[in-house]
């Protein structure tokens, strides 16, 4: 059983980027540049290490190797990038792997990609890289295949050795319990579970009410075998259900306008622990969108949009009497586009030029409803 922490300091401690390992200190999946740049380094890692595992590890100093941290990240936008863009596309999994001396809101990302014996390419266009477009790995860089392309037969040693020297410690699982209780002050209610006797769980949560409804806020989930943090939040609401093999996170989100505010469940996702010592994890998007009466909804969009035009003409804003509105600005968008108004989709996308501070943050939140709904129907 490998501990991520452990085999990240591995890599970083006994081995330059080459043919089956590079670091990055950030990842941009927001940008058709950086969405590009991201896949010509899944490609090109996949097809130079057939045979074994190859890793691309994100929050990492590029000069120094020194560990900064990034912020929480999806795998599920990994997933439906890569098998949007790539064909033949290796089976991958992004894990967010917490570190002690890092903020609480910073992990490091790790991506390992599972060996594939076919030859991994672009199915289509994205910012400079053409569909047929296909890499492989040459020292530390990813480069086209050619007629110099070839394998390292000493990978496969190589990373089976850094794998096996990356399993856990007594000392590190127990040392990990007691850092997430010290990590966690008691109104967070730290706790642990032991599923199967093999599998550890820690959590953590700001008990909290929406109405009457219980919640929990400030979420933090993570199996420790493997120094994987697999919920973080700041601001999500969230409820936490067990039983003797499943562990599963509900997420809500909040939507609506004026007096119609409401939880609406967002996803799930479930940990199934296995008898044989496996567990899987699945996560499934819930969401069904609020409908409202249309000409509830027209009225909406017009006072949404006069209020856009006074932020983007720089007209003085009365916030002490306004700020609730300036606030769900992306939130108002985002309920007239999920109500037939389909302009109010790049009206959302637009705001993030004039949003800052909570608004902003809202902003990102409804993108991600928007991304999260729009690739659940994609991938039926």
């Amino acid at each position: 059983m490998n501990n991520k922490r452990i085999l990240i300091k591995n890599l970083l401690t006994h081995h330059d980027e080459n043919t089956f390992y590079e670091k990055k200190e950030s990842l941009d999946l927001k940008t058709d540049e950086g969405k590009g740049k991201f896949l010509k380094h899944v490609c090109a890692l996949s097809n130079s290490n057939p045979e074994n595992n190859s890793y691309l590890i994100v929050g990492i100093e590029n000069r120094t190797s020194e560990i900064k941290g990034f912020s929480f990240f999806d795998d599920s936008n990994v997933q439906n990038l890569v098998s949007s863009y790539l064909s033949n596309p290796p089976n991958l999994k992004y894990e967010n792997i917490y570190f002690p001396n890092l903020p609480k809101d910073k992990v490091i990302g790790l991506l390992t990609i599972h060996p594939s014996k076919t030859l991994t390419s672009f199915k289509k266009n994205i910012s400079n890289f053409s569909k047929g477009s296909c890499y492989y790995r040459k020292g530390s860089n990813s480069i086209p295949v050619d007629d110099k392309y070839s394998v390292e037969p000493s990978n496969i040693m190589i990373v089976a050795d850094i794998e096996k020297y990356s399993n856990m410690s007594f000392k590190v699982l127990l040392d990990d319990v007691f850092d997430f209780y010290r990590l966690w002050s008691p109104e967070y209610h730290p706790q642990y579970l032991v599923f199967k006797d093999q599998y550890i769980i820690c959590w953590a949560g700001y008990r909290t009410k929406y109405g009457e409804i219980p919640m929990l806020t400030e979420v933090d989930v993570r199996i420790v075998n493997e120094a994987s943090r697999l919920f973080y939040s700041a601001v999500q609401w969230v409820d936490i259900k067990t039983t003797d093999s499943e562990f599963v996170i509900l997420e809500y989100k909040v939507l609506g306008f004026d007096n119609n505010f409401t939880l609406y469940p967002f996803e799930e996702t479930k940990i199934i622990f296995h008898e044989n010592g496996n567990f899987n994890i699945s996560t499934e998007i819930i969401f069904n969108p609020p409908k409202f009466d249309n000409d509830a909804i027209k009225v909406l969009y017009s006072k949404t949009k006069d209020f856009e035009s006074k932020i983007v003409r720089g007209d003085k804003i009365d916030y002490a009497k306004d700020l609730d509105f300036y606030l769900g600005i992306a939130n108002y968008f985002l309920i007239c586009y999920f109500n037939g108004i389909n302009e109010a989709k790049t009206d959302l996308l637009n705001s993030s030029k004039y949003l800052d501070g909570a608004a902003g943050e809202w902003q990102s939140e409804c993108v991600e409803i928007l991304e999260k709904f729009k690739n659940k129907y994609i991938l039926r």
